[in-house]
């Protein structure tokens, strides 16, 4: 009997099964989170950039900052700790090809949001006007430092997390079911699901809005699954996000204020997305798409393929 328990928690490795490891790390995540938002309460710190202005915006933001700091050194406690596994195994990795992924990510997002942006203009939904503004209390330069720092943290703890994580735990336990290659889409699909739902809780969000965040988070999923590492998709999702609010547009529901063009919005909200910003929107939708299929050919340029290795477990995997 106590064996029979024992093999339901852990493997013959001596591992925790995935589910036991994913609802520990779930545990230490919302700890974090909830220790950095009783810190910010007692130290009169408000950790939400929609209704902070001036200077507490800045103090908001840098908090957001150190919030996405704790989580992802919790994400690499855990992989080392409660996974066993290297930080490479998640897909940190520093090789020779890091940077080159990254700054192609980079530029996929920004393009990527800049080529919906440009359609929008076509067909009449935005009318940009070029307006450095900011809130006050700050220099324009020091909002945008603060900004991109901002975006940067953000982009990697959501891909260290959302990726390197939850994707290659899901990846692993799922290979039982339906072998490494089917085992890795499943983990690709369930965890775009869950980088949807808990966008979610963001303001102004629709089931729209839900749905377009759960395809972005297939892009960065392929992304990973070509690539193995988490440079590509990081890449990606920094400029995403910072190109939306430099272009004067909400991301995720969020405005803050921070823009180098100030774009009027006009025209059907199933076009635009409204206050949720493109991502609940058509242009949002069609975004996430075309990143799709830039990222798989770009895999294949680069002589990569879709890769079965992220679901290979840890100890299994060669040192």
């Amino acid at each position: 009997m106590r064996s029979r328990l024992r093999s339901v928690i852990v493997t013959t490795a001596g591992r925790l099964r995935t589910p036991w490891r994913l609802f520990l790390t779930a545990g230490l995540v919302l700890l974090v989170n909830l220790a950095v938002g009783v810190g910010a309460v007692f130290a009169g710190v408000s950790l939400d950039p929609t209704t902070a202005t001036g200077l507490d915006l800045a103090v908001a933001l840098v908090a957001l900052g150190v919030s996405g700091i704790a989580v992802a050194a919790t994400t690499l406690f855990a992989t080392r700790y409660i996974d066993h596994r290297r930080i490479g195994d998640i897909g940190v990795r520093f090789d020779e090809g890091w940077r080159f992924d990254f700054v192609v990510g980079a530029a996929i997002g920004a393009g990527l949001v800049g080529a919906v942006y440009l359609l929008g203009i076509a067909v009449g939904v935005y009318q940009p006007s070029i307006d450095p503004t900011a809130p006050s209390g700050v220099p324009l330069v020091g909002w945008l430092v603060l900004l991109v720092a901002l975006m940067v943290v953000i982009g990697v703890y959501e891909e260290l997390l959302v990726r390197g994580y939850i994707l290659t735990n899901l990846a692993e336990g799922f290979t039982f079911a339906v072998g490494r290659r089917g085992a890795v889409v499943v983990a690709i699909l369930s965890s775009s699901a869950v980088f949807g739902v808990v966008h979610g809780v963001n303001p102004n969000t629709t089931p729209f809005a839900v749905a377009t965040i759960t395809l972005a988070g297939i892009l960065f999923g392929l992304a990973y699954a070509y690539t193995e590492t988490l440079a590509l998709p990081a890449g990606i999702h920094v400029t995403w996000n910072l190109t939306h609010v430099l272009l004067g547009l909400p991301v995720s529901g969020l405005d803050l204020g921070i823009q180098l063009v100030d774009t009027s919005v006009s025209g059907p909200v199933l076009v635009h997305g409204g206050s949720f910003g493109p991502e609940g929107g058509v242009l949002g939708t069609a975004a996430a798409l075309l990143g799709c299929v830039v990222v798989v050919a770009y895999g294949r340029l680069t002589g990569r393929s879709f890769s079965e290795n992220v679901a290979i477990p840890a100890l299994r995997k060669e040192r």
